[in-house]
């Protein structure tokens, strides 16, 4: 009677909003592919896609990590930043280094996801966090749907474009951590 999706397309969907339309916007703003080993940057299996894109910021490393999962309806970006010492050029260097990203990813208690975490006020009193999270809405026709899909894209466009923001506020309420780098340069 309803048009119904199934996970695996829903999946598919987003993976593909997420390649063609953050990607080249990430890009756009110095962001680049993870350099560590093993890197994450695509599909983990057949039940999620995962994605690490970094970028050097005066001396900062600011992470953005990407999960689109098929058992739900999110694209879940989170973003995190730490500071380098010594200070290195470029993201490059640190070309496969294998285990600097086990101590990035122990320190993700100060990971914040872009669409719910930056919300000022409790939840259930936001805008934000009922009409503007990154997912898939409701819908009950192919037309629907493929409203639905328009609308995660443009909304996830805008959080990208604005990504500049979401790493002031995260400054704002963090301190970045300090990873002591081991290279021989």
């Amino acid at each position: 009677m309803f048009y119904k999706v199934s996970e695996k397309e829903m999946l598919k969907a987003r993976n593909d909003i997420f390649l063609k339309s953050i990607v080249p916007i990430l890009q756009e703003k110095g962001f680049e592919k993870s350099p560590f080993k093993p890197v994450c940057f695509g599909c983990c299996n057949s039940y999620v896609y995962i994605y690490e894109m970094c970028r050097l910021n005066n001396g900062l490393l600011e992470f953005v990590e990407t999960d689109i999962c098929r058992k739900d309806k999110y694209i879940k970006i989170h973003i995190n930043s730490f500071k380098l010492s010594p200070e290195i050029q470029s993201a490059s260097s640190l070309e496969g280094i294998d285990g600097l990203k086990s101590v990035i990813l122990s320190s993700s208690a100060k990971k914040m996801r872009l669409d719910v975490d930056f919300i000022d006020c409790p939840p259930i009193f936001s805008k934000d966090f009922w009409f503007r999270t990154l997912k898939i809405g409701h819908y009950f026709t192919r037309k629907g749907y493929a409203r639905q899909i328009e609308r995660l894209k443009n909304l996830a466009q805008v959080k990208i474009l604005n990504i500049d923001c979401f790493f002031k506020k995260w400054y704002a309420r963090h301190s970045p951590d300090v990873i002591k780098l081991n290279l021989t340069l």
